[in-house]
């Protein structure tokens, strides 16, 4: 199960290898729901999902990852826990 550290700086998301690798494949069909979002902003979105999904597939380990967020809730590292081993 995930956890949640906080530090000065913001969070850190502790997540085991199912939970890192759910967050790096995600559910299909989310450009649906970012189709409601007016353009520009939809593809920026859409590009940014995707950027971060391949950041943190490629960065988790066999123990997960860590995801450290800023306190404005910006994703600025994720750290492989353990070796590498890919989602597949």
């Amino acid at each position: 199960m995930a956890s949640v550290k906080t530090r000065w700086w913001g969070v850190i998301v502790e997540l085991n290898r199912d939970e890192a690798c759910f967050a790096a494949t995600g559910i299909d069909g989310y450009e649906y729901l970012m189709a409601a979002i007016p353009p520009p902003w939809n593809v920026i979105v859409v590009a940014a999902v995707k950027l971060h999904k391949i950041w943190i597939g490629r960065n988790v380990g066999t123990n997960g990852a860590d995801m450290h967020f800023n306190w404005a809730g910006f994703l600025h590292n994720v750290k492989r826990r353990g070796p590498f081993q890919s989602c597949g």
